[in-house]
């Protein structure tokens, strides 16, 4: 009895200690919590000249996507890397998406303003273009950020991946808006220095990696989906 009770001692010993190891789940999940801070105030830094986003939000992806797939990482060099490599690509769909973006929020107002059967339902027609828009907006730098590929191979792997998984995409366009929306108006503004969009890029790449994974060879990362 003596010598069974003692593992059993052991074993909860263990336990309680764990949760303070560096493998334990708590302390790495807190450990990329902590680059996620950092390379927040780094990516807001980056997008400074505003023109730089996409660039920036690449660069991002290209960090939490290492990060959130538990593989050997030099964070800051893949950061700067990224930002080098796909500066062309992010930034170019960066101006098209905001001038997409522009144009869906003009088209949503003046048909609200119409005040009609017709204009509520070419309203419902730009709902749901804005909302593939806002897919598309989701969906297209973590795809620069993980594929090297032309820049019609961009777009055409960014529609295919919402094709293939539009629900997963939808949830990551929730999860964005709501976590904005809780740093923006409920927390104290300057969270948004301490998490901001770093923490999207966290939570999202979680579900990108597993859409990723599905498509890309273990031993290249860098193969294209189509």
């Amino acid at each position: 009895m003596h010598n069974q009770s003692k593992p059993t001692r052991e074993k909860e010993k263990k336990r309680r200690i764990s949760i303070f190891s560096p493998e334990h789940p708590f302390s790495d999940f807190m450990v990329k919590l902590g680059w996620t801070v950092i390379f927040n105030c780094l990516w807001l830094i980056c997008c400074l000249p505003i023109i730089t986003v996409g660039a920036a939000t690449a660069s991002l992806y290209a960090v939490m996507l290492e990060l959130t797939a538990e593989k050997p990482y030099r964070l800051f060099s893949l950061f700067f890397y990224s930002f080098k490599k796909n500066f062309i690509h992010a930034t170019t769909y960066w101006l098209i998406l905001v001038l997409a973006g522009f144009i869906c929020t003009v088209d949503l107002a003046y048909f609200y303003q119409m005040g009609n059967a017709v204009g509520y339902i070419c309203m419902s027609v730009a709902g749901v273009i804005t909302l593939l828009y806002l897919c598309l907006l989701i969906t297209i730098f973590p795809v620069i950020a993980k594929f090297q590929t032309s820049w019609k191979g961009v777009l055409q792997t960014s529609i295919y991946i919402i094709r293939r998984h539009l629900k997963a995409i939808l949830v990551c366009v929730i999860i964005t808006a709501v976590v904005l929306f809780l740093i923006y108006n409920i927390v104290l503004f300057y969270y948004m220095i301490i998490f901001g969009y770093g923490l999207v890029a966290f939570i999202l790449s979680y579900i990108f990696n597993k859409i990723f994974d599905q498509y890309t060879n273990s031993s290249n990362d860098n193969d294209t989906i189509l």
